[in-house]
């Protein structure tokens, strides 16, 4: 039985109305900073499709104003955790090198119900489009949603190292030790590979304290199946070996929201199984019978019964 899914214990109608609840917050939270993009509420009018060197790459960038230049739009979503890989990496070392290339940080998100998430999900529709818009038709590889009891999913990964030739201009980043707490990743990076910018992930919970909203960092372990979090993703097209591009959604941070139904559905599953235990327990009490049935034993009390009146009865007929 694993301590956190979403299954019979979990309530999942509440936890998606919490989700909208939430979500909405957010949204009102933010809605006149220039420098945060909700997807639920997007405005795709300063948004422009810029191209890259070192990795090659097609990214959704907007001007800053105060820095006078480009930067990579970060969009945030709010959903509830289904699915999940997340640092730390384990595993045998000689195997996570041949596979370092393509390792992974992973979530998968799901809204159920809630109509915030669902305009998310199809933001990232509206930023497909835009992608295709700047090709030649066909060039975009398709891209959909998943799918999860008829409504939207949407699932973001990044890879953990980047070859070293394809790092820009950036160059490294500095391995956080709630990524990376046993040099796994270290020992992986050897001189071919490299923590870049697109493979920094920010692992935050977000706090009300009496100034507003903060965050701080937390481990990513501290993350379960049914939390309710807050997504900020990239959209990037990459190109593919057949002469095509293809769109990947990054995730640049995971923040803590809520885990209250995550909670209370793991209490409800470890009392079920420690009343399972118990009744187990009892059930696997041994029963010990005796080796001969009362068919073939005689009770002494009884047998000492008869041996007095057969001995009363000699007595008289003496």
């Amino acid at each position: 039985m694993q301590p956190y899914a979403i299954d019979e214990h979990y309530d999942e109608a509440d936890a998606v109305t919490q989700l909208q609840t939430i979500s909405l917050q957010c949204i009102e939270e933010t809605k006149n900073r220039g420098d945060v993009h909700q997807l639920a509420n997007m405005k795709w009018d300063s948004i422009q499709v810029g191209e890259f060197q070192r990795p090659k790459t097609w990214r959704m960038c907007q001007f800053n104003t105060g820095e006078g230049g480009m930067e990579e739009v970060q969009f945030r979503i709010q959903g509830i955790i289904y699915g999940k890989d997340l640092p730390p990496v384990s595993g045998n070392i000689a195997q996570l090198k041949r596979a370092r290339r393509y390792i992974r940080q992973n979530v998968k998100l799901y809204g159920g119900q809630s109509d915030v998430f669902a305009d998310a999900a199809r933001a990232i529709e509206k930023a497909y489009i835009t992608f295709a818009g700047q090709f030649p038709d066909g060039f975009l590889e398709p891209w959909g949603p998943g799918i999860r009891g008829g409504n939207p999913v949407v699932e973001a990964n990044t890879r953990y190292l980047t070859p070293k030739l394809l790092c820009g201009e950036d160059g490294a980043e500095t391995l956080d030790e709630y990524v990376d707490p046993n040099g796994t990743l270290k020992q992986l990076m050897e001189d071919e590979f490299v923590y870049g910018p697109d493979n920094k992930v920010d692992y935050m919970e977000k706090l009300t304290v009496e100034e507003g909203k903060r965050y701080r960092k937390i481990s990513p372990t501290q993350f379960k199946v049914g939390d309710i979090v807050e997504a900020v993703l990239t959209f990037v097209c990459y190109p593919t070996q057949k002469g095509t591009a293809k769109m990947a959604i990054g995730i640049k941070a995971l923040a803590m929201l809520d885990h209250t139904n995550r909670d209370k559905a793991a209490i409800l599953r470890m009392r079920e199984k420690h009343k399972a235990q118990t009744m187990g327990i009892a059930s696997a009490t041994l029963k010990r019978k005796s080796a001969y049935g009362n068919e073939d034993t005689e009770d002494a009390t009884a047998r000492l019964s008869r041996m007095r009146i057969d001995e009363e009865a000699n007595e008289q007929s003496d």
